[in-house]
């Protein structure tokens, strides 16, 4: 029994470490030359190992340096073998930052530039101390610099882009990438990763209902004539700051406008309605991205904030008094909403391949609260309490740069 209780630990465990792993589409070359495709797991180690699996089998293979040669990722981030003694690098993974006539590799953050086949130089500062006055002075120095000025003497473009200030990888990709492109055309897509923006357009659908608490004649018309779930078209736009990985701040600014009409019949009573509203809607939300690449499902949960333009209604009123006779009122009624505040929470999918080009759809709900200031014939300088809850489709792309 006990075995029996240990082993099903042991499966439930293995369960959850590969349900953890991320997996991304991408394929490897062996170091005999062949090529497989599959899925690899997110990250790999420099040293260590690399788990892939091939299309539809679930278990993965762990390789390490020795076995592969390139790691290619969808999302075109790659990795190449490095071994270079000189340099204390044994059979180690690279990725591959720029490539072109000059190739920049990190390593273990160590940044390895190759010029030709068995040129490789290290990028790197310095650091020493002095003995001066009897007192020790630790001062950096930049080798690399004059390393860089000497092997890109051929491109005059990036002689100004070499500073101290260089050693970082969005300043070295985007250093060696300028020189690649004095000698032809540099794949940019592997400097996504260093983006910290996004931003793009958002088009869908928004349905909202509202609710009124308050005393009067107002709240009953209100109540019974107003909003009561029309689907609305929405366009907008929206930008994102990356935090991290997984998480970022998202910024979205959206308008919707309708007009309705419609007919209200109760027992003795008809109500002829028409009235039109806009609402320009902006909300901060923080997302969390359960992956980094790939198809991303990711949630979302934040404030929210509407502005609601003055709500115009026409309202023709025939009361049918029996026998016969029918009694017609007309309304012009004008409501002064104010802003509404409240919180958003949703979830959606996006999808982030080699392109800058992000496409997504997301689901979201809100609820808010505001007053509504009426101006009518049925309730003239009376506030109610109006509380608001939407729900949104939406779907849009977004661009990083």
């Amino acid at each position: 029994m006990r075995q029996l209780i240990l082993l099903s630990a042991l499966l439930l465990i293995n369960s959850l470490a590969n349900a953890q792993t991320r997996w991304v589409n991408g394929y490897v070359v062996t170091t005999q030359g062949d090529t497989l495709r599959g899925q690899l797991a997110e990250v790999p180690a420099s040293s260590g190992t690399l788990a892939f699996r091939t299309n539809g089998q679930s278990a993965p293979v762990d390789y390490t340096p020795n076995d592969l040669e390139i790691i290619y990722y969808s999302t075109g981030v790659n990795y190449q073998r490095l071994s270079l003694p000189e340099l204390k690098i044994v059979s180690q993974w690279g990725e591959v930052l720029s490539e072109g006539k000059a190739t920049l590799y990190l390593v273990n953050n160590r940044f390895i530039l190759k010029m030709n086949a068995s040129d490789y130089h290290e990028l790197k500062s310095e650091t020493r101390t002095d003995l001066e006055n009897g007192k020790s002075v630790t001062r950096v120095t930049y080798p690399y610099k004059g390393l860089l000025n000497y092997l890109f003497n051929d491109c005059a473009k990036v002689k100004e882009g070499i500073t101290a200030s260089t050693l970082t990888t969005p300043s070295l990709r985007t250093l060696v990438n300028n020189y690649n492109s004095c000698f032809g055309k540099v794949n940019e897509l592997s400097s996504l990763k260093d983006s910290k923006f996004r931003a793009g357009i958002v088009v869908g659908v928004t349905a909202r209902k509202d609710t009124y608490s308050g005393a009067g004649e107002a709240v009953t018309f209100l109540t019974a004539n107003s909003f009561k779930t029309e689907t609305v078209f929405l366009a907008g736009v929206m930008g994102q700051y990356v935090l991290s990985k997984r998480m970022n701040i998202t910024l979205e600014i959206q308008r919707y406008s309708t007009t309705v009409e419609k007919t209200l019949t109760a027992s003795r009573e008809d109500n002829e309605v028409r009235y039109s509203y806009s609402s320009l809607q902006i909300s901060i939300l923080p997302h969390f991205d359960f992956l980094s690449v790939g198809l991303i499902p990711y949630v979302m949960l934040g404030p929210t904030m509407t502005f609601m333009g003055n709500l115009d209604s026409y309202r023709k009123q025939e009361i049918k008094i029996p026998p016969s006779t029918i009694l017609t009122n007309e309304y012009n009624d004008f409501y002064n909403p104010g802003p509404a505040f409240g919180l958003m929470a949703g979830a959606g999918i996006r999808y982030q391949g080699s392109s800058r080009l992000s496409p997504f759809l997301q689901a979201k709900t809100s609820f808010q609260f505001s007053n509504v200031d009426i101006e009518t014939s049925v309730g003239t300088g009376s506030v109610v309490n109006a509380n608001q809850t939407s729900w949104f489709l939406q779907g849009g792309l977004l661009w990083q740069f």
